[in-house]
């Protein structure tokens, strides 16, 4: 009983990683609704700024997630389908590597129809 949690609770390990696109779209979702509530309305690139310490915070992890989706989360999903524990089956990791690349689109849709072009403001 207790190894069949053990083997479920390793199974996720590779959920979680390939989700990480998800988490860094709604992570930045939510800092496009804390600047736009800082501000009143949505900020105009280049001509605005918002400083505050939870903002600065908040672009931090932003940042760290997505850095981490960039540059671990495949490497550490490549590395984790190395181990017996780790794995599933073929069918369910190409699910998750679906996912993955499912995720990035999401991103990208999202940076191209942005109405508020509030990550041209980010990026700014």
């Amino acid at each position: 009983m207790a190894q069949d949690y053990s083997k479920r609770k390793s199974r996720t390990l590779t959920w979680v990683l390939v989700s990480s696109p998800y988490l860094l779209l709604l992570i930045f979702l939510a800092l496009a609704v804390h600047v736009r509530v800082g501000f009143g309305h949505w900020p105009t690139p280049v001509l605005e700024n918002y400083h505050t310490m939870a903002c600065s915070l908040h672009e931090q992890v932003v940042i760290w997630v997505a850095a981490f989706t960039i540059f671990f989360a495949i490497p550490l999903w490549l590395i984790s389908l190395l181990f017996r524990l780790f794995r599933i089956s073929l069918k369910t990791h190409l699910i998750q590597a679906g996912a993955y690349v499912g995720g990035w689109a999401m991103l990208i849709l999202y940076a191209r129809v942005d109405p508020y072009r509030f990550v041209e403001w980010f990026f700014d």
